[in-house]
C-alpha cells in the first residue's frame, strides 16, 4: 500500500524528470536533475513555512526578538534618562539643603554666644 500522497509526490516527480530528461536516460543528468528539483522544491517550501508560521505568530499576537530587544534598548535608555534626571534633582536638593545646614550651625553658634554672654551679665549683676 502506497501512502496518500505518494503519488503525488511520485507523479510530480515523474513528470519533471521526463520534462528535463525527455526520453533519454542518464545517471548523472538524472541526478543533477533530481538535486536541482530537491533544492528548488526545499526553498519553496521553506518560504512557504516561514509566511505561515509568521502569520500566526501575527494572529496569536506574539513579539518577534527584534521587537523585543529594541524594546529592551528603549527601556534602558529611558532607565538611563530617568536616573540621570534623579541624579540631578538629588544634587541640586543636596546643594540647597547644604547651605541651610551651616545657617543652623551659625544659628546655634549665635545662641550659644548669647546665653554665654547673659550668663557673663548675670554673674556680673550679682
Amino acid at each position: 500500500m502506497t501512502k496518500p500522497g505518494a503519488n503525488d509526490l511520485f507523479g510530480s516527480l515523474k513528470a519533471y524528470a521526463t520534462r528535463v530528461l525527455g526520453d533519454e536516460i542518464n545517471p548523472e543528468k538524472s541526478a543533477a536533475a533530481l538535486s536541482g528539483w530537491l533544492k528548488d522544491s526545499s526553498e519553496v517550501l521553506r518560504d512557504k513555512v516561514e509566511k505561515e508560521v509568521e502569520r500566526t505568530v501575527k494572529k496569536l499576537g506574539l513579539a518577534k526578538q527584534s521587537e523585543l530587544n529594541a524594546l529592551s534598548k528603549e527601556i534602558a535608555a529611558l532607565r538611563r534618562e530617568v536616573s540621570g534626571k534623579a541624579a540631578k534633582a538629588s544634587g541640586k536638593a543636596a546643594a540647597k539643603k547644604a547651605p541651610a545646614k551651616k545657617s543652623a550651625k551659625k544659628a546655634s553658634a549665635k545662641k550659644s554666644a548669647q546665653k554665654s554672654t547673659t550668663k557673663r551679665t548675670s554673674k556680673a549683676g550679682k
